[in-house]
């Protein structure tokens, strides 16, 4: 799945689609890649870096990708999942960890992973982490949620 395909699954557009593919996909989780996290037109970049807070924001929308690929309940609104046409909102952080607080020059891609946890009619709750040099730079427990 290349960005293009990402975008199509994510309710963002343009710049603020932050993934450029998926690695690998199962029931259970997913693995994607942000080749360029600190690319000059990336909308969360403060003075050319990155802070270790934005990644909460890739864990998110690996999450929606999930959802969307695998039908899950916290599908955006413009995937392909039963729920179709209904957004999903980032409801509630929990057991948030980060490594320090900025990513600059240095980094080179981003391994972005969401792992179900549950899911329900009414959203899904899901296990991020974004990996950049090797180190985990942040982890959380992340629910997505489905007004009405």
């Amino acid at each position: 799945m290349d960005a293009a395909a990402i975008a199509a699954a994510v309710p963002h557009a343009g710049a603020m689609c932050l993934l450029d593919g998926v690695l690998s996909c199962s029931a259970a989780a997913i693995e994607c890649v942000a080749q360029r996290p600190l690319r000059s037109d990336n909308p969360l970049l403060e003075r050319g870096r990155l802070h270790a807070m934005a990644l909460l924001e890739y864990g998110a929308q690996a999450a929606a990708v999930h959802a969307a690929l695998t039908g899950g309940s916290a599908a955006p609104a413009r995937g392909g999942a039963a729920t179709a046409g209904r957004p999903a909102y980032l409801a509630a952080v929990k057991d948030l960890a980060v490594a320090g607080d900025w990513l600059d020059a240095e980094v080179g891609a981003l391994l972005v992973r969401a792992c179900c946890i549950s899911a329900g009619a009414g959203g899904a709750i899901y296990r991020v982490s974004v990996e950049a040099l090797g180190v985990v730079q942040l982890s959380a427990r992340i629910t997505l949620a489905q007004p009405g």
